[in-house]
């Protein structure tokens, strides 16, 4: 299967993966607001398993609103991008990324890890609930 055709289909039934966790946990399963980390961080770990090599990106806003999604292979992948009034998946190469929203384009930090985003929302006071897992 061809990268960008992997990434889809795993970002897709990873979509569905979250929706259900979502409603499980009292989150919006449609907008899956707040939900982003961890939503990702279960995106990051699919992807990786696939033998791929994302990375959790990090947004901020410049005032209180942060971000999470993942790039890969050159493309960002936002299974969360709904809460934006985006479509529920956004699979697009990172050269294809313009002045949409902060939430793509002010990344501050990139991880490697999921650990090392857990750590970081730890340390930057992200509510329990919306820490990624």
């Amino acid at each position: 299967m061809a990268t960008l055709q992997k990434i889809r289909t795993i970002a897709n039934n990873t979509r569905r993966w979250a929706e259900k966790e979502a409603d499980k946990e009292g989150f919006d399963p449609e907008t899956l607001s707040c939900f982003c980390a961890r939503g990702a961080a279960e995106l990051f770990r699919r992807l990786k398993r696939a033998g791929l090599s994302p990375r959790l990106a990090y947004a901020y806003d410049g005032d209180c609103w942060a971000h999470i999604y993942v790039r890969c292979e050159r493309y960002l992948i936002d299974i969360t991008a709904s809460q934006f009034g985006h479509p529920n998946v956004v699979v697009r190469h990172t050269n294809d990324i313009t002045n949409e929203g902060w939430y793509w384009t002010e990344v501050v930090n990139t991880f490697e890890s999921v650990e090392d985003l857990q750590r970081t929302q730890e340390e930057l006071g992200w509510p329990e609930e919306q820490i990624a897992k």
